[in-house]
């Protein structure tokens, strides 16, 4: 209903409309309802690029999320598309490192995972590890980046290599 209003009274391409566009795929995708979630997110950041920018904040979480419906879907080349496309997009924001980097290098990295490529995923988990690393080493987030690149180190039979940062990853 919120978005029907807004789209009667500020139209589609209004910033807020496009946010609860957003909002509403988001709960969509909560509630198992796949295809009308991917539908709006799809729509969403289409509107997002055109009236926003391609390069704004909001425009790179619509981003990630529509990525996330295609990682539900294992539309995996779409998928991982808009994860490095988001992360692209974010190492060109000012600053010396912006701060969302090692989560979209996690979101990459999990995707690249779950789509079985395993080289992928531990060349984007040993530069996520890198990061968090150099941030704060006893964080969590740390821990569960060394269970990722464990991961990938098995999915490539690399067991000798794997086993002791997933047991590290299991003790932090």
């Amino acid at each position: 209903e919120v978005l029907r209003l807004k789209r009667a009274n500020l139209g589609r391409e209004h910033p807020d409309t496009i946010r609860s566009g957003n909002g509403l795929a988001l709960a969509y995708r909560s509630a198992g309802r796949a295809d009308e979630a991917t539908k709006l997110h799809e729509e969403t950041l289409e509107l997002a690029r055109r009236w926003i920018g391609p390069d704004h904040p909001h425009t790179i979480v619509f981003m990630s999320n529509l990525a996330d419906s295609y990682a539900d879907a294992k539309r995996w080349t779409d998928a991982i598309a808009l994860r490095q496309e988001a992360l692209n997009l974010t190492r060109k924001r000012p600053g010396a490192e912006h701060p969302d980097i090692p989560n979209l290098l996690n979101k990459l990295a999990a995707t690249y995972l779950e789509a079985q490529r395993w080289a992928e995923a531990e060349a984007i988990s040993r530069e996520c590890l890198k990061v968090r690393e150099g941030k704060d080493p006893d964080d969590w987030l740390c821990f569960y980046t060394k269970s990722q690149v464990g991961a990938a180190l098995a999915g490539q039979k690399k067991y000798a290599d794997a086993e002791p940062l997933l047991i590290e990853a299991y003790d932090g």
